[in-house]
């Protein structure tokens, strides 16, 4: 990137070709604390992002949500056990189950699909995260950027629902959001090394 911007509870704002003769690229991250910093009375991030989208002519390509949950339920297993008693209800034919000594994974979708949620407990909590691309992405984007929670519900149950109390009670209940962006952002540090490397 030629610029990034850091801002409070680990916003990043950067902007520029990744690589030479690249289209010009934003990408913007903004963790659950950042999220949650916004006044819910107003949408400015996404009064910030229509107004870019309407000048800029901006299309997003991908958009991650991740879904932490520092419970047990639900778990990697609770969907894998929904899957074989029939429970889960989802139009994507790709459903694995994976278990290693990092801990157990849930897949929803493959890498190359446009919908994707993957549940693991590799860090003491569950994480539900859910990957959008293409026209699902920007079509989503908006409605995310105005009501997080709201939208996180929506996203997960696009890609898979259960037919079960515990699934219930999970969408009844406050949800914690992790991380909006791309990927998980590194430490300025180490950002800040990169781009002198590549850059200076």
């Amino acid at each position: 990137y030629e610029s990034m911007h850091f801002g409070p509870h680990g916003a990043c704002f950067k902007t520029g070709p990744i690589a030479a003769h690249a289209r010009p690229h934003i990408n913007v991250e903004l963790k659950g604390r950042a999220i949650a910093a916004i006044p819910k009375s107003t949408a400015v991030i996404a009064e910030l992002f229509a107004k870019l989208a309407e000048d800029l002519e901006i299309n997003v390509s991908r958009l991650d949500v991740d879904i932490d949950i520092h419970q047990n339920v639900p778990s990697p297993t609770h969907w894998e056990e929904a899957r074989i008693n029939g429970t889960l209800k989802t139009k994507s034919r790709d459903t694995t189950f994976t278990r290693s000594q990092d801990g157990d994974t849930f897949y929803v979708g493959s890498r190359h699909s446009d919908k994707r949620l993957l549940v693991y407990n590799r860090r003491g909590f569950n994480r539900h995260e859910m990957k959008f691309k293409a026209a699902y992405a920007n079509q989503t984007i908006w409605k995310y950027l105005k009501a997080p929670e709201k939208t996180a519900r929506a996203m997960l149950n696009s890609i898979a629902t259960v037919d079960s109390d515990w699934f219930r009670e999970f969408q009844a209940s406050p949800l914690e959001l992790d991380k909006f962006g791309s990927a998980a952002t590194p430490e300025i540090d180490r950002w800040e090394a990169h781009f002198v490397k590549q850059f200076m």
